[in-house]
């Protein structure tokens, strides 16, 4: 029995490292294409390895390069925007997505947020959700450090230090984690999307009979609000509110 253990462990090693020797090659396959200018190869390529269940900011990154290439312009807006979300601090991706934006139609300006929600936002991107996780554990293991001081301690003055710290670590450890779960729910969340579609009318209500509010066009950023069958009540990055089919949009 041991042995057969023995030898499945070794064949899944070896898969695992097979497929790791082909996501690469892949990789290194991709990166001469785009030297070469063949940037559909290419960007087959990136597709490939992220239908293999690996991405990553650069990958997502490459491929936006790929895509603004071969003149597919609101493709490379979607990639580098999920760059960006995967590593807030990605500059080469922020600022290809401001070039590539440049091109759309839309021109709308952002409103700023709030000064406390600024502020927040800017914590969070500190780290990424597992540099958040590992700062979380590191301060549970202090913790318990000065737990165990406190139990077996005789010094009364150092007992109370101790529990002072140890009582602020366990704050700290419950604040790190909540800005992880946080990142982490990010990163998984499909809430933020991109029109896909030529020219769009966003509706007043759900309803293709219902009055245009304004007309949209392709490579426009959008935040997911709510929806109705088909229809999604969206918000622009300006505030304003409208619904429309989910067929004209693509989330990232």
């Amino acid at each position: 029995m041991k042995k057969v253990s023995c030898i499945v462990f070794l064949l899944m090693i070896k898969i695992l490292c097979v497929a790791q020797t082909n996501l690469e090659k892949l990789f290194e396959d991709a990166n001469k294409n785009y030297e070469k200018k063949h940037y559909q190869e290419c960007i087959d390529e990136y597709l490939k390895i992220i239908d293999a269940g690996y991405s990553s900011d650069v990958v997502f990154y490459n491929l936006g390069n790929s895509y603004y290439k071969n003149k597919e312009n609101t493709k490379a807006i979607i990639y580098f925007e999920k760059a960006i979300k995967a590593n807030p601090h990605y500059r080469a991706a922020k600022t290809n997505l401001f070039f590539a934006r440049q091109k759309n139609t839309d021109k709308i300006a952002p409103t700023s947020a709030i000064l406390l929600l600024r502020a927040w936002n800017k914590l969070k991107d500190v780290f990424s959700a597992n540099e958040w996780a590992i700062v979380s554990i590191l301060f549970c293991w202090i913790t318990t450090s000065f737990a165990l001081y406190i139990l077996f301690s005789s010094v009364l003055f150092y007992k109370k230090i101790s529990l002072f710290l140890c009582v602020f670590s366990v704050f700290l450890c419950g604040f790190c984690g909540t800005i992880a779960f946080e990142r982490y729910q990010y990163l998984s969340s499909t809430n933020e999307a991109i029109i896909v579609s030529s020219t769009v009318a966003l509706k007043a209500s759900p309803d293709i009979s219902s009055n245009t509010s304004v007309s949209l066009h392709e490579g426009t950023k959008l935040s997911l609000d709510d929806h109705i069958g088909i229809w999604y009540r969206v918000k622009l990055e300006d505030g304003s509110f409208g619904w429309m089919e989910k067929k004209h949009f693509l989330c990232y």
